[in-house]
């Protein structure tokens, strides 16, 4: 089955049918269908729930559900009590899992998607990705050689965590699993409550990302997206406005030599999903 999702729909081309009509009749929109994030019916289940676990594309916390399909992920897993394992699923089922936890605790959900491929059309479209993005040192660095080049080919990853806290108390702590891009929370965020705030750590093989742009999404007002930088450390402080769900979406891309047979670019797209009490 082939992969129909893409990150930047509105600007690029990729191989998925149904992606390349909307690309080619489309106008530049640089928020358009490019979040993805896992997201549970609830994120505190009580022990022994059913609990459906779907994967989004989309935006502003608004998307379509895709299914389970292995050959679109490198890992699908769970982490509890220091134990990691993979998330069993039915080849096509959306929901893409079913969980039940036995015991209470934090559980850390990651999928690490296979690469995708995306071209840019153009310089001023490639340009105007990586602004948006904060990716401003790739320009930086390379927009004399960028300039001269007429298609822009990427290939792109997906990294994409959720937490769950099962049980009526917040215990358990987040922890880095080895994606290639993650988001790690520095509190347990189902012990934190409006008006507070959480410490986040974006890590880039393992190591802090200085510099880079987080979007903050709420459910609550999904219109308002607040940007932050991390700091020296890769760190960044994530107010927390409102209650209810939160997306956190971060971007890193690396230059893979120009030019080359294959992609010129490779991107790391992280995500987070938690939730915050009432």
């Amino acid at each position: 089955m082939k992969k129909i999702w893409s990150p930047l729909s509105s600007y690029i081309s990729t191989t998925a049918p149904a992606l390349a009509l909307t690309m080619l009749v489309g106008t530049f929109i640089p928020a358009t269908s490019h979040e993805f994030w896992m997201e549970p019916e609830t994120y505190r289940p009580t022990i022994g729930q059913n609990v459906n676990l779907r994967h989004f594309i989309g935006q502003k916390f608004k998307g379509e559900s895709y299914p389970f399909v292995p050959d679109w992920f490198k890992s699908f897993t769970i982490t509890q009590e220091g134990k990691r394992s993979n998330i069993a699923g039915i080849m096509g089922d959306d929901p893409a899992a079913v969980l039940n936890f036995k015991k209470p605790g934090l559980k850390i959900l990651t999928f690490h998607s296979t690469p995708d491929k995306l071209t840019f059309k153009s310089f001023k479209k490639f340009k105007t990705y990586l602004i948006f993005e904060g990716l401003e040192p790739i320009l930086t660095q390379y927009e004399k050689q960028l300039s001269q080049q007429t298609q822009f080919r990427e290939d792109y990853v997906r990294c994409s965590k959720t937490l769950m806290q099962v049980g009526d108390e917040a215990s358990g702590a987040d922890q880095a699993i080895g994606m290639p891009l993650e988001l790690v929370a520095q509190q347990n965020p189902f012990s934190l409550k409006k008006g507070q705030s959480l410490s986040v750590q974006l890590l880039k093989d393992g190591k802090p990302l200085e510099g880079a742009l987080i979007r903050i999404l709420t459910k609550t007002d999904p219109e308002k997206i607040k940007p932050v930088r991390t700091d020296n450390q890769g760190r960044a402080l994530i107010a927390l406005l409102h209650t209810g769900p939160y997306l956190l979406n971060a971007v890193a891309m690396t230059n893979k030599g120009l030019p080359t047979k294959d992609e010129h670019w490779q991107s790391l797209w992280a995500s987070m999903s938690f939730s915050i009490r009432q």
